[in-house]
C-alpha cells in the first residue's frame, strides 16, 4: 500500500498521470530473483527463463506511455493551458526556452533524456527516476513505522506536533517542514538506523562535527 501510494504520488507529480499496472509489472520484474545478477557469465539463462523478453516488453510499453504523455503535454501547451505544471511541463518549457545548457553536466543531460528525447533508452532512464523515488520512499516510511510502533510515546509526540502545526491548514507547503523539528528528528533517526540504500558502507575513523551534528567514531 505504501509503495503504491508513493509511486502514484511521484508519477502524478512528474507526469500528471500514471500507469499503475505497468509500474506494478516493472516492480515485479525488478524485485524478482535473477540468476544472471549472481552469475553474469550465465547470460543465456535470461533468454531461457523469459525474464529478458518480459522486461523488454514492459520497457517498450513504458516507452509508448511516455511518448503519449509528452505529446499530450505538448498539445496542452498549444491550447494555452499553462496552469498546474508538472515535471514534464517544466522540462518542455526549459527545452523550448533554451534555459538549460546540456553541456554543463551529464546529470542534466540524463534528466532531459528521461522525458524529452524519444529514444530506446528513455524508458530505462525513466524507470531509474521513479524507482529511485517511489521504492525508497515507501521503504523509509515502513522502517519509520516499524520503529515507532514499539515506542508509542515517541509516536504520540510526533503526532501531536503534526496536528498542532497542521491545525486548520488545507495545504501543507514544503516550507512548513521546518515547523516540525521533532518529526524531522524521527526521520533522521530512521534513516540513520535503516539506510535505504547502503550501497557503500563506510565507518568514521574519528569523531567529527558536521553541520551541527556530532558523528561518533565507527558510526
Amino acid at each position: 500500500m505504501l509503495l503504491s501510494l508513493s509511486t502514484v504520488t511521484i508519477v502524478r507529480a512528474a507526469l500528471g498521470k500514471g500507469s499503475a499496472q505497468k509500474k506494478k509489472k516493472m516492480f515485479e520484474y525488478l524485485s524478482g530473483f535473477n540468476v544472471v545478477d549472481m552469475f553474469p557469465s550465465w547470460s543465456f539463462v535470461g533468454g531461457i527463463s523469459g525474464l529478458r523478453r518480459g522486461m523488454e516488453h514492459v520497457h517498450k510499453e513504458m516507452d509508448g506511455v511516455l511518448n503519449e504523455i509528452i505529446e499530450e503535454h505538448e498539445g496542452k501547451k498549444l491550447d494555452g493551458d499553462d496552469m498546474n505544471e508538472d515535471l514534464v511541463d517544466v522540462l518542455l518549457r526549459i527545452k523550448r526556452n533554451g534555459e538549460m545548457d546540456l553541456s554543463q553536466t551529464m546529470e542534466k543531460c540524463q534528466i532531459c533524456h528521461i522525458i524529452l528525447i524519444r529514444c530506446e533508452h528513455s524508458s530505462k532512464l525513466s524507470c531509474d527516476l521513479f524507482i529511485g523515488g517511489s521504492n525508497t520512499s515507501s521503504a523509509a516510511i515502513m522502517w519509520a513505522m516499524t520503529e515507532l510502533i514499539p515506542h508509542p510515546m515517541v509516536m504520540q509526540k510526533a503526532q501531536l506536533e503534526v496536528r498542532k502545526v497542521l491545525n486548520g491548514m488545507r495545504i501543507f507547503e514544503e516550507g512548513d517542514i521546518n515547523k516540525l523539528p521533532y518529526l524531522n528528528q524521527v526521520i533522521k533517526e530512521t534513516l540513520r538506523l535503516h539506510p535505504i540504500a547502503p550501497l557503500v558502507p563506510r565507518l568514521c575513523r574519528e569523531t567529527v562535527e558536521l553541520a551541527g551534528y556530532t558523528i561518533p567514531v565507527k558510526s
